[in-house]
């Protein structure tokens, strides 16, 4: 005997109200770990990244990690970390204004 999802729905006597509540609990997880993602940023900087390399600790002002290139190209690696500082800064202001 086949159901329609009507009749699963109504037989559970889900309302309208309930079938928000359900589809909102399931949809705020996701965004919650969308913030926590973005406000790390150093996801979001690895991901961006076009460059083959390593991840380094950089100790001349407040620590951060970056993605060091193993090969040296045409661009020099003050001009990397100053890329990958700035597509960190890029994913926390993404995240600030997720959580606005």
């Amino acid at each position: 005997m086949a159901f329609t999802l009507m009749q699963i729905v109504q037989g559970c006597r889900c309302n309208a109200w309930c079938r928000k509540t359900v589809s909102l609990s399931s949809f705020v997880p996701a965004v919650v770990w969308l913030i926590l993602l973005f406000l790390d940023g150093q996801y979001f900087a690895c991901a961006m990244t076009d460059w083959e390399g390593r991840f380094v600790l950089v100790d001349k002002a407040a620590p951060q990690k970056w993605c060091e290139p193993i090969r040296e190209g045409d661009v020099t690696t003050q001009e990397l970390m100053l890329r990958s500082q700035q597509l960190f800064v890029f994913s926390q202001v993404s995240g600030i204004r997720l959580v606005c």
